[in-house]
């Protein structure tokens, strides 16, 4: 499944979702290429009506005859033109069998973890299979790559920027499953229970069951306790060197955490034009993103630097374990299970450390078993990070900052007190700034780096008062923009009641403009009053040829009927009934009777 309608505005819709419609085009082309009769039938879903509230979807899962027999699904979507292609499921209940059915299909580039998957469901981000999983409920996987995010909904959605790697990884993703999909028991993906999984370099997909979490991290804890009492017996560490580690881990973490706060709002307040991207990615993010993380790097070294007389490497091993520990425990999300991992190769080192490192020989080989044991962890968390930037949006820089904080501080204790602990950390700031300055040559808009505008007629239709106004929620005003507004600004506050403040479409700038007839005419054709409900009945009548109706409310509304031309409209598959909404928006073409 995929859909073919684009953004609303002025998208080409080439990976958005135009790339999933020709991978599976290809993909299928290729499968009746083999001559294989498959043991499962096979539907190719196209839907329309997809960025306008996931009709099309609606209309098949509702309606449909063959929806009823649907055991799986596969979606590929985009949010952005470039960059990985992400696993994220939807599913009513567990997610262990969908897991393993995933693992066993063999794929070769695999990127997927649980926690993006538990985030996902924070959000409200939906796609097609939203609907088969709450109307139909019919699990199945979202594929979908993320980067490049500033070209999303956008008119450089095009086929020229759409990354081919991405494309192919998509195509990677849907030969596969196919593959293994077709002959496949369909009735065994069910399941009650999750599991924990992610993606490895090398080794592909690695999962276990999300009740082994607990019981990794008490087995964490305890192994810690025999480490810790041969470490204070040898004198490796004593309580008060432990208690003077916790000093620079969390100088460390709030450093991190205001750095990735404040300077992302510095960065905003320099070039206010990043504010006017409304994907919150810029098109210079990842030098961005870089430089911050680099900087992050220096300033735990430098940190950890000063404390390094007060504390051992083995004392710097106990304050970022037991931390990791206590974060492990914290996180309520069932899919960060994963970030138990790093624990254990942090716990060998420290083993190693404790009952190897006597001498200066062993301690320059348990600093190298050390960093070799820091690969994995790295491996791991660093592509995550730089993901969740990605997915979460530059305002969210504080989060990736933070856990790049964490990952320094359990790879590295036994670094600190080594003399090249100077030179990384100097070369980590010259490749901040580094970054930072291309990020800056690279702020700047261009033909292939077009800047967002915004522009909006707003007619207020009211009998008495009819008026208009041009309104736009950039920042900064540029060419195209600012004749709009070439007269003297109304002193008045913006009426926020007749268009809504919301943090993405804040009207910044306005002006009076002429009155022209484009409004619908909406006429009641019901309106009565019974008891504690109330009936209406709307007939709307646009004005001129258009794709879109909006029937919307701003203020809280309990709905308890709502049908457009006897259509009614349903929430999680059943008719709605007393649902309580702060506000409603559907949509609908042209000359519909609109009942509410």
């Amino acid at each position: 499944m995929s859909h073919y309608d684009s953004g609303l505005h002025s998208s080409l819709g080439a990976s958005d979702a135009g790339s999933g419609v020709v991978t599976i085009l290809e993909g299928v082309r290729a499968f009746l290429a083999n001559g294989e009769t498959p043991e499962n039938d096979i539907i190719i879903l196209l839907t329309d009506g997809e960025e306008l509230g996931l009709l099309g979807a609606q209309a098949f899962v509702n309606y449909h005859p063959w929806a009823s027999n649907i055991k799986v699904a596969l979606n590929f979507e985009a949010r952005g033109s470039g960059g990985p292609s992400y696993m994220i499921l939807e599913t009513n209940g567990g997610n262990a069998r969908l897991v393993e059915a995933f693992s066993k299909a063999n794929l070769k580039h695999p990127a997927a973890n649980s926690l993006m998957y538990s985030i996902y469901k924070l959000l409200p981000n939906d796609t097609d299979l939203t609907i088969f999983r709450e109307d139909g409920d019919i699990q199945g996987y979202n594929f979908a790559f993320i980067d490049d995010h500033f070209d999303y909904h956008t008119q450089q959605d095009s086929f020229q920027r759409l990354d081919r790697e991405s494309l192919n990884h998509q195509a990677e993703y849907l030969v596969a499953l196919l593959d293994y999909f077709s002959n496949a028991d369909l009735n065994q993906l069910k399941s009650e229970s999750d599991l924990v999984y992610f993606n490895f370099p090398g080794i592909g997909m690695v999962n276990y069951p999300f009740s082994w979490v607990l019981g990794m991290t008490i087995i964490a804890f305890l192994l810690l306790l025999p480490v810790t009492y041969v470490a204070l017996k040898r004198q490796c560490v004593s309580v008060k060197a432990i208690c003077v580690s916790f000093v620079p881990l969390i100088l460390s973490l709030i450093t991190a955490a205001v750095i990735g706060y404040l300077g992302w709002q510095v960065l905003l307040w320099l070039f206010p034009q990043y504010a006017d991207i409304p994907q919150n990615f810029t098109y210079n993010g990842c030098w961005i993103t870089a430089s911050f993380i680099s900087l992050i790097v220096a300033t735990t070294l430098a940190i950890y630097q000063y404390f390094n007389k007060h504390c051992t490497p083995a004392s710097l091993y106990f304050s970022a374990l037991i931390v990791w520990l206590l974060m492990n425990v914290a996180i309520a999300l069932p899919g960060a299970g994963f970030l138990v991992m790093p624990v254990y190769f942090a716990l060998t080192g420290l083993y190693l450390l404790v009952f190897y490192g006597n001498d200066g020989y062993n301690t320059r080989l348990i600093t190298l078993l050390t960093m070799i044991l820091a690969l994995p962890i790295i491996m791991l968390l660093a592509p995550f990070i730089s993901a969740l930037i990605v997915g979460l949006g530059l305002n969210a820089m504080a989060i990736g900052t933070v856990f790049t904080c964490l990952l320094v501080v359990i790879v590295a204790p036994m670094l600190f007190k080594t003399p090249e602990v100077s030179h990384l950390r100097n070369l980590m700031l010259l490749l901040s700034a580094g970054f930072m300055v291309v990020s800056i040559f690279e702020s700047g808009y261009s033909p292939d780096r077009k800047k967002p505008n915004s522009i909006n007629c707003i007619v207020d239709n009211d009998n008495d008062n009819k008026s208009a106004y041009w309104a736009s929620s950039n920042r900064t005003l540029d060419d195209f923009t600012q004749p709009f507004f070439s007269k003297q600004p109304s002193l008045l506050p913006w009426r926020y009641a007749l268009y809504p403040h919301t943090i993405r479409n804040q009207v910044r700038h306005y002006q009076q403009a002429l009155l022209l007839p484009l409004a619908a005419e909406v006429s009641i054709t019901k309106n009565i009053v019974d008891g504690t409900q109330r009936h209406i009945s709307l007939f709307i009548t646009p004005k001129r040829p258009l794709n879109l109706i909006q029937l919307a409310t701003f203020q809280h509304l309990e709905v308890k009927k709502l049908s457009v031309n006897g259509q009614v409209f349903t929430k999680h598959g059943v008719p709605i009934e007393n649902t309580y909404n702060s506000g409603f928006s559907l949509s609908t073409s042209c000359h519909h009777h609109w009942k509410n």
